[in-house]
């Protein structure tokens, strides 16, 4: 699977994205394969979602013992495009894929509303320090630690 190229010459040490599924007629340029439940399925190459549309997160150690998993707040362009692909997408897959290697799936079965995505298992101590230190992704350890800008009324 290819990586999206990254402004500044180079590719970023870490890498977290999210593909929606897409289907094996959009070609071998536009999608790649993973096996979800026991079926081949087709994901787009290029992500709905990366690591560049993160405003916080929310890690937490995953039900694996192994990993970690984190709830990723996002800004308002990628929170509209994850309700609108929630909203459009529904029955399908969206794939998680840390480092190009794809870790952990989810069935869209409703409307995202609250800009919020998970990845609930495949990520390292490492990826988490990238995200805090490098990329200066506040991690949300208690409620207080939530940027204002996180924080969205229900209407």
């Amino acid at each position: 699977m290819a990586l999206p190229a990254w402004a500044g010459g180079g590719k970023p040490k870490h890498s977290l994205s999210f593909h929606a599924e897409g289907q094996a007629t959009d070609g071998e340029k536009r999608v790649f394969s993973h096996q979800v439940l026991g079926e081949q399925r087709f994901f787009r190459i290029t992500p709905e979602i990366t690591q560049l549309d993160f405003k916080a997160f929310y890690p937490f150690q995953a039900d694996d013992g192994t990993s970690f998993g984190a709830a990723f707040f996002l800004d308002d362009r990628a929170a509209i495009r994850l309700g609108q692909l929630s909203t459009s997408d529904q029955s399908r897959y969206l794939l998680g894929v840390v480092d190009g290697q794809p870790v952990d799936y989810m069935k869209i079965d409703k409307p995202v509303t609250d800009g919020v995505i998970t990845l609930w298992r495949g990520l390292k101590q490492a990826h988490l320090e990238f995200l805090e230190k490098k990329l200066k992704i506040p991690a949300v350890r208690v409620a207080t630690d939530l940027p204002a800008s996180a924080l969205r009324k229900e209407r």
